[in-house]
């Protein structure tokens, strides 16, 4: 246990010392930490004594103890050139340092421009929590672009709670180096309150929804359409209309602009490119970047398993590596395109394109940052509405439908899907009700989505008939 403090302040201290010819002490030196953290001393005369010749405490050295240690716990000689900006600059070098992304780095500096323009840059002052939780709470979408930025947004939407406290935890960071840079003595942010989030409901795809995204049709629907069109188009012509009138009056019926029947008809009579990136998703639960990257070397039918590794071509949000089941439905996908080595989807569908219209600034199939875009062309072309949801909902579907089954391994459905925490995953049984009725009813605990539930699946392995 800490001693008390003679003078009753603490982190100070009180010594006596210079005896004179009786005995008693003449000096006191009082002791405490100055703004830099850093012991400093004073003498005080000892000019009175008690009856035992013990030394009364002399005057001024409790005051004097009791500023310093104030200056020290405000840190403001030290603190005089701490700027917000500067220390958001060193963070910024910091994290580039380290390895983080790029984006982190802008990001950090763009929160120092936007404060700095706002006249937001003394820490140590009185209102910077004030100001600072001001300014996030007025932030718009877009604010971080450039004011020329072509892509800049126009519309005034305010910033989710959720992203206000992304950049409230950023500001953290940075007042946060500012202490342990010994620039300030404690964290004028620290006790500011994160917004309030509503917890809502992830949308969900339905079992229905998956199964259309995943079958024959969705894969061949531009052979149908073409084939469609050419008759529907080939009937008017027979009935006199020249061909560009023929394609105008079938777009009419259809409720469809001409230019759409234009590119339906130079679209390729192939497989659509995205079907086979859509299954990925459904089938694995993998974050859509690992999705887009697998490899074909990883893929271990033999075994019924998919090694996810770590490469350079995309960033992994847990940095680590980990084994997904091999779905026997995936599996059945896969077996007729199989390659030795190399990707399983395409440059232009890893860069983020919908693979029906090719561009040379995805030959490298660099990763993109969201896949969402591309997913939802991909289900306008099979005539399915993406409304609210995103490519990373399919993950939320997947491990929603493993939770359904009541005979699930929760933990081995944590390993597979890469979460740290099992509350993450336990998280997402919040909605499996929905999918509960249906599920209970396949035969095994794999996804039964382009196969008929009714029949019975027969194991690989041990040829056993689930009844």
């Amino acid at each position: 246990m800490a001693r008390k403090s003679p003078l009753g302040i603490e982190g100070t201290g009180l010594s006596y010392r210079d005896l004179d010819e009786r005995g008693r002490p003449t000096v006191a030196m009082a002791r405490a930490r100055d703004e830099r953290g850093a012991w400093q001393c004073k003498r005080f005369p000892v000019t009175s004594w008690h009856r035992d010749g013990s030394p009364v405490l002399p005057e001024g050295a409790v005051e004097w103890a009791r500023a310093t240690r104030r200056t020290f716990i405000r840190g403001e000689a030290v603190a005089i050139a701490a700027t917000f900006q500067d220390h958001a600059d060193l963070l910024a070098t910091n994290l580039a340092a380290a390895g983080v992304s790029d984006q982190r780095a802008a990001f950090i500096r763009s929160i120092a421009k936007a404060l700095e323009a706002e006249g937001v840059t003394d820490m140590r002052s009185d209102v910077f929590p004030a100001r600072v939780r001001t300014w996030i709470t007025g932030l718009k979408a877009g604010w971080s672009m450039p004011a020329d930025a072509k892509n800049r947004r126009t519309s005034s939407t305010p910033l989710a709670a959720p992203t206000r406290n992304k950049v409230l935890t950023a500001c953290r960071q940075v007042t946060g180096l500012a202490v342990k840079k010994r620039r300030l003595a404690f964290d004028p942010l620290a006790e500011l309150p994160r917004f309030r989030e509503v917890t809502r409901q992830k949308p969900l795809f339905s079992i229905a929804e998956l199964r259309q995204m995943v079958g024959d049709e969705a894969r061949d629907h531009a052979n149908h359409e073409l084939a469609e069109l050419t008759t529907a188009i080939t009937a008017r012509m027979d009935a006199g209309d020249l061909r560009v009138a023929a394609i105008k009056a079938v777009a009419k019926a259809r409720k469809e602009h001409w230019a759409s029947i234009y590119n339906a008809l130079k679209r390729p009579a192939q497989p659509d490119p995205w079907w086979l990136a859509c299954c990925l998703l459904v089938y694995t639960g993998c974050r859509a970047a690992e999705a887009m990257h697998l490899r074909w070397e990883w893929v271990k039918f033999t075994e019924r398993i998919i090694t996810l590794k770590l490469t350079d071509d995309y960033d992994s949000k847990t940095d680590s590596e980990r084994l997904i089941p091999l779905e026997p439905e995936l599996a059945a996908i896969l077996l007729p395109i199989r390659r030795d080595i190399g990707h399983i989807l395409p440059p232009e569908i890893r860069a983020g394109g919908s693979g029906v219209k090719k561009r040379k600034s995805s030959e490298n199939g660099k990763g993109a940052q969201d896949y969402t875009a591309a997913f939802g062309r991909f289900l306008n072309r099979i005539n399915m509405e993406i409304g609210d949801r995103t490519a990373h909902s399919l993950r939320h579907c997947y491990i929603t439908m493993k939770l359904a089954r009541a005979d699930m391994n929760v933990e081995r459905l944590r390993k597979a899907v890469g979460h740290m925490d099992f509350s993450t995953t336990m998280g997402y049984g919040t909605l499996s009700q929905m999918f509960e009725a249906e599920v209970d009813g396949w035969p095994d605990a794999t996804l039964w989505l382009r196969r008929d539930p009714s029949l019975h699946a027969i194991e690989p392995k041990s040829g056993r008939t689930h009844r």
